[in-house]
């Protein structure tokens, strides 16, 4: 079993490396749509940018997750694609929570507006953490599987 303290720092190095290949596919694809355009695009520039803004989004929504990631103790078959799908909808949840929570606060004579942005940009981010979380935590566990079959002679 992977210790409390490790399963977070996975969790945070998962957020920032997904946060981090979406923005380079942000980039890619503004770039791509930009080809016939007049200005260039500059790499550095856009990805610290747009990787401040997803950070800071990470930084209110990793809170909302760390129940699950601290609870996730056992991904073996179907609890696997179990805590993908719970991870994958926590940030779009968050997100909507967080269109919802500004529509209480503020006049709400103008109605609620979903925030599609945000909840598009925030879906490819909590499914590749997700992944790549349970991923890190696959590689242990399938590692103290192997040692106990092998202690056991029994096949893994």
């Amino acid at each position: 079993m992977v210790p409390w303290w490790k399963r977070l720092i996975y969790s945070a190095g998962s957020l920032l490396l997904a946060d981090i290949l979406v923005c380079v596919g942000l980039w890619v694809g503004q770039h791509i749509l930009n080809a016939q355009g007049s200005q260039p695009v500059n790499l550095p520039e856009v990805l610290v940018g747009w990787l401040f803004v997803f950070a800071l989004f990470s930084a209110v929504g990793w809170p909302i997750a760390l129940p699950f990631v601290l609870l996730v103790k056992n991904i073996t078959g179907w609890r696997f694609w179990l805590w993908l799908l719970v991870g994958a909808c926590l940030g779009p949840a968050s997100m909507f929570l967080f269109g919802f929570g500004s529509f209480l606060l503020n006049d709400r004579a103008a109605g609620f507006e979903l925030p599609v942005p945000l909840i598009l940009l925030s879906t490819p981010v909590a499914i590749l953490t997700t992944w790549f979380y349970l991923l890190l935590l696959k590689g242990p566990m399938g590692r103290g599987k192997l040692a106990h079959a092998e202690m056991t002679d029994q096949p893994s």
